[in-house]
């Protein structure tokens, strides 16, 4: 979803753009596993947001990760959809 949008948002200075995938296909050059996984390697640099979107049992899991990482609560967003397909 969004590819063209993500690519042009790699290069933007000040913004950092981390995307990982559950199982990944033959092409998939990426990080492949769970975003917990992928923020044990992180961190948060001052002033950073987050905002979030998936399955709400991933963003409960990645707000706390977040959080132990020091990133505010007030400086995360998450969707309110809990169907997400």
């Amino acid at each position: 979803l969004y590819g063209r949008e993500l690519l042009g948002w790699i290069d933007r200075p000040g913004f950092h753009l981390h995307v990982t995938v559950d199982r990944a296909g033959p092409t998939w050059r990426g990080n492949v596993g769970v975003v917990t996984r992928l923020l044990r390697r992180a961190t948060v640099p001052d002033g950073a947001s987050a905002i979030l979107c998936g399955p709400e049992v991933m963003m409960r899991f990645t707000v706390d990760a977040l959080a132990k990482l020091g990133l505010p609560h007030r400086r995360q967003w998450v969707t309110m959809e809990r169907h997400m397909k």
